[in-house]
């Protein structure tokens, strides 16, 4: 079985030298006897992600008059051989506050210890809620270095 592919949109010339590159390695893979054509090309879109040659796929089936079924895109997809798992586990931040000490912590680093009333507040919210730990991408040291993350209504990104 011998295809004919080639690549039917203007581009930059590089990137149709890479991709004539691309083109010929497929055609070598579908001229050997025991692949099957329709799947190379959708192992070949899955792989790459190659948006014009998913075109020229079903352009491919069009003309064999057959439909591209699910079964054959799901299989295409799929991973060959074992698989291992590595690791498990949780990606946590280092900076952890206890929820107990969340308020004092909040109102220190916002210097805003004078509003007795609404830490009040705010530790009766935190109390009646069921989170044990708050973890915080942004540390104590970050926040006073720019004062502006912590400041009401100020342009911190300038």
């Amino acid at each position: 079985m011998h295809v004919m592919l080639t690549y039917p949109f203007s581009v930059h010339p590089c990137i149709y030298i890479k991709r004539k590159l691309f083109f010929h390695h497929l055609q070598t893979q579908l001229l050997q006897p025991d692949r099957n054509p329709f799947y190379l090309l959708f192992h070949f879109v899955s792989k790459y992600h190659h948006r014009p040659l998913l075109l020229l796929l079903l352009y491919f089936k069009a003309n064999q008059r057959k439909m591209v079924t699910v079964s054959e895109i799901r299989q295409a997809q799929r991973a060959e051989g074992p698989a291992t798992i590595l690791a498990i586990g949780t990606a946590t931040p280092p900076n952890c506050v206890d929820q107990s000490t969340y308020p004092d912590y909040y109102f220190r680093i916002t210097n805003s210890e004078h509003m007795t009333d609404l830490k009040e507040k705010f530790q009766r919210m935190c109390d009646k809620s069921m989170i044990k730990k708050r973890y915080m991408h942004v540390t104590e040291e970050v926040l006073k270095e720019n004062p502006n993350m912590c400041a009401y209504c100020c342009k911190i990104l300038l």
